[in-house]
């Protein structure tokens, strides 16, 4: 049914229902399934920065696939330090 109707909009929902709890500049792309790469930023040039660094990833975690078919995650510890040092208070990675 939301592909019969009003199918962008729809799209557009589950951007939004994926981004309520999450900062959208913090996490400036996403991948819906059945579609192309969605990206934006404060500005054209940004977003295009944004959408080359999601398709740098995605080609990354392609790669890491065909090593190993089953890798492990990163403890939520280091996946924190690594958002909280360009994100978080106190920032120093990636300051100006």
């Amino acid at each position: 049914g939301e592909v019969e109707e009003a199918y962008e909009w729809n799209t557009g929902e589950v951007i939004v229902e994926t981004f309520r709890e999450r900062a959208p500049l913090d996490v400036p792309a996403v991948l819906v399934n059945g579609h192309g790469p969605f990206a934006w930023g404060p500005s054209g040039g940004k977003a295009v920065e944004n959408a080359f660094a999601l398709e740098t990833v995605a080609d990354m975690a392609l790669r890491t696939l065909a090593i190993d078919s089953a890798p492990g995650g990163l403890p939520a510890h280091v996946l924190d330090k690594h958002f909280l040092r360009k994100h978080g208070k106190g920032a120093y990675y990636g300051q100006g």
